[in-house]
């Protein structure tokens, strides 16, 4: 209710629109009956009205409820124009050409405005508190849109394809385009954002080829070795983490996200961050979970799924010890799964057609199959306690990365599920996340909380343990004991799924609240599993993957050169593929489209003529360093002006994606709209924001924690075309960025380790630019 009402008042704090609305009320009944506050025409009005419902009650009673109703339309029509003065303000984004140059008077008054009285940080601030106040993203001309594809194409196209291309324009500015930008004007009218309800459906769930790889995103731990041996203690903490960080999120107490003190973030992705993918035979559906009533998570263990609770039967929530003495239970469990149960999780890792028909014939046909896929698909996450076979070592990252994006196999991860995470033997974590509800960024930025509280209260005990970090944990050691390796063997467990027919059994553990979900495996269901178990493996071993860290310099050494440190990767990436591909090819890179309300993605072209320009002149030996490092600023700059226009709604590929969606539903034949969607991204990339929530990184002594002292690798994702790459990198702190690149196997022109060197080499030749 309190964040109802911060929501109604903002941008005045709720306790000030009281005090505004109570200083009304006491003033009108401290006026003499006389006064111009009780005699006027709206006063007379006021009083007719109120003979008829409020005539039994006193004078002062009525005259009270009269102005503290007038008292709370004036605050409410105050802070409305309040609302619609800041969503003018948010869509004003000159200030990101100039905040890093001298900034212009109009830059400084909107700064003042914004950040002295509107926008508030802090704690205290609800997690929506500025979605009412984002303003739309905005819809482009067909000529603005035009002109920067053209711009962007010119150095892929020769003399020949470039003429086609133009005449397939000319004819698209003449005869079908301006109708598909009045369809799509009106879409733009009436809804809050005109391309993100066809983006998650088109490009998402009416995707149907398996989402493993293709669609789906790993994320790793802290470079560094793990704060515990024990597999239970590491996941019992961090679970018990996520689930204050989802409750945070329900009940708002995350802080929105401010970009540079004064510009908010859109959130709506925090509310969607927790669901279910529903496979479907022709769309999928996304199951969202509430994060307060949703009372429990799903564990894969050993090929065994278990629905671990997280409240007790009073409500309160278990505690860090109970949850891991609840997963050691689970772990020392010596039932055997049935080997089709344990190959279950392959079905989420097929194309989606075949898993909705699998999951509607051998699921929810089945009353026992429906409750426990039921179970897991409304289950906050999933969290994966894999076996000894996932003992990577810490500063492995290519082997975390095939290990938390497919699990070697493709039978360990639930891919329908937003988060999941997982967890070795050895302590080593990582998680995996489905991609249609939202954008890497959101679930980084849940997985970063995590890692920094964990690092922050230093939770374990020598031997690997959960110290007692809560007071009912005293009582409860007393029941359930710290050295879970002493478990006697009759407490544990030893039936096994019932195969066929016949009623299984459920395990029950009395001293943890953990419950053993049946499967009846028919002929049918073996059958799909077996097949989706192939097809996972054939992927699996179809992806190239290599990842690893360049430490020759960080962002420190790229402020030498006087370029945006993103820009200057990019600049690399295209030096490193002209090397391993002799060509240029279109790049994506994903930006962020959050400063408007429901965005979520813009591409950005990284393959510019100014681009292009630098990378000949590298090749060029005739070429100067002083030459080179003119084009590199240059080529550097102009990344950066393509990355503000895509952050601000003024990018190419979406705009040009619902015109096509608009031509398929009205029927409209478009040559230059195909054209344009047919051509693919050889080269797709992206950068994982290192750190959103700063101030969370301190270490158990209260001193700032940077990405050199804590550097995270992040994650990866798998390439977008058969015969091009997937880059994601992040920049860690002032001395190393991480890389991770993904090809396939079956295209004998792409490597990922070949890659991975050429942007190395790129950018130690480019470092040296500046030495």
């Amino acid at each position: 209710l309190y964040n109802k009402m911060h929501q109604a008042f903002m941008p005045l704090p709720v306790p000030l629109a009281f005090a505004i609305i109570s200083g009304g009320v006491v003033w009108v009944l401290s006026s003499p009956s006389d006064s111009i506050l009780k005699n006027n025409r709206v006063g007379s009005a006021f009083s007719a009205v109120d003979r008829k419902f409020f005539g039994g009650l006193p004078n002062w009673a009525r005259e009270g409820i009269w102005a503290a109703s007038a008292g709370t339309g004036v605050v409410l029509g105050t802070t409305f124009l309040h609302r619609v003065l800041l969503k003018v303000l948010l869509s004003y984004h000159g200030w990101l050409n100039d905040r890093r140059g001298k900034k212009s008077l109009k830059t400084i008054v909107w700064g003042l405005l914004l950040k002295h009285l509107y926008i508030r940080g802090g704690t205290g601030v609800p997690t929506q508190a500025y979605q009412t106040s984002l303003p739309h993203l905005p819809l482009p001309s067909l000529k603005e849109t035009t002109e920067r594809y053209m711009t962007s194409m010119e150095p892929l196209l020769d003399a020949e394809e470039r003429k086609v291309v133009e005449d397939k324009l000319g004819l698209f500015l003449r005869k079908e385009g301006p109708k598909l930008q009045r369809f799509l004007t009106y879409k733009h009218l009436i809804s809050a954002n005109y391309i993100s309800d066809w983006w998650l459906d088109i490009v998402y769930l009416r995707g149907r080829e398996s989402i493993l790889i293709n669609s789906n995103f790993y994320g790793t731990s802290i470079h560094k070795p793990p704060p515990t041996t024990s597999q239970a203690a590491r996941a019992a903490f961090m679970i018990h983490t996520m689930l204050t960080v989802c409750r945070e999120v329900g009940e708002e107490k995350l802080p929105p996200l401010i970009v540079a003190g004064m510009v908010p973030m859109c959130m709506e992705q925090y509310d969607r961050a927790m669901c279910t993918r529903i496979p479907g035979k022709e769309i999928d559906r996304l199951l969202l979970l509430d994060y307060l009533s949703t009372r429990h998570i799903v564990v894969i263990c050993k090929g065994k799924f278990f629905k671990v609770r997280l409240y007790a039967e009073s409500g309160r929530r278990l505690t860090y010890l109970e949850i891991e003495a609840t997963l050691q239970g689970i772990i020392n469990d010596r039932s055997v799964a049935h080997p089709t149960e344990a190959k279950l999780p392959a079905l989420t890792c097929w194309n989606r057609t075949s898993w909705a028909e699998t999951r509607e014939n051998c699921f929810i046909r089945s009353k026992i199959n429906r409750t426990s896929l039921d179970t897991i698909e409304k289950a906050l996450w999933v969290v994966c306690l894999d076996g000894d076979d996932s003992n990577v070592g810490w500063d492995d990252i290519t082997a975390q990365g095939g290990l938390y994006m497919h699990g070697f196999n493709g039978c360990k991860r639930w891919m329908d599920k937003s988060l999941q995470m997982i967890v070795s033997p050895n302590g080593m974590i990582g998680m995996n996340g489905e991609h249609s509800w939202g954008d890497a960024p959101t679930c980084a930025h849940l997985w970063e909380l995590c890692l920094a509280r964990e690092n922050r209260m230093a939770p374990y005990n020598p031997n690997g343990t959960i110290r007692l970090m809560e007071p009912l944990d005293k009582k409860r050691i007393q029941e359930v004991s710290t050295d879970l390796s002493a478990v006697p063997p009759e407490q544990l467990p030893t039936e096994t799924p019932m195969v066929g027919p016949a009623k299984p059994q459920t395990s029950k553990y009395p001293s943890y609240p953990a419950e053993r979900l049946p499967f009846v495996i028919n002929t049918d269901l073996e059958i799909a599993v077996s097949s989706a178990a192939i097809a996972a493996q054939t992927q699996i071993d179809d992806l190239d993957l290599q990842s690893r860290c360049f430490n020759a310099f960080g962002k420190g050494g790229i402020k030498k050169a006087k370029c945006s440190p993103d820009g200057f990767i990019q600049m690399a990436l295209q030096l490193a593929y002209y090397r391993n591909q002799s060509k240029f090819v279109q790049t994506y890179e994903s930006a962020s489209a959050r400063f408007y309300l429901n965005g979520r993605t813009e591409t950005i072209r990284s393959c510019t003529n100014e681009s292009c320009a630098f990378v000949n002149a590298m090749l060029n030996e005739a070429s100067t360093q002083e030459e080179r490092g003119k084009l590199l600023r240059a080529a550097c700059d102009k990344h950066s002006v393509n990355t503000n226009l895509a952050m601000t709604g003024k990018g190419v590929d979406r705009h040009l994606f619902a015109l096509y969606v608009v031509s398929v539903g009205t029927n409209t034949d478009s040559p230059f709209l195909t054209q344009v969607m047919k051509r693919g991204w050889k080269l797709s990339t992206s950068q994982v924001p290192q750190t959103q929530s700063p101030s969370e990184w301190v270490n158990p002594q209260g001193k700032k924690e940077t990405g050199d002292t804590m550097p995270r690798p992040s994650g990866g994702f798998g390439p977008v075309a058969d015969d091009g790459y997937g880059v994601s990198y992040v920049i860690s702190g002032e001395n190393s960025f991480y890389f991770h690149v993904s090809s396939k196997r079956s295209c004998p022109a792409t490597n990922s380790t070949a890659l991975l060197e050429d942007i190395f080499r790129a950018l130690k030749e480019m470092g040296a630019l500046y030495a």
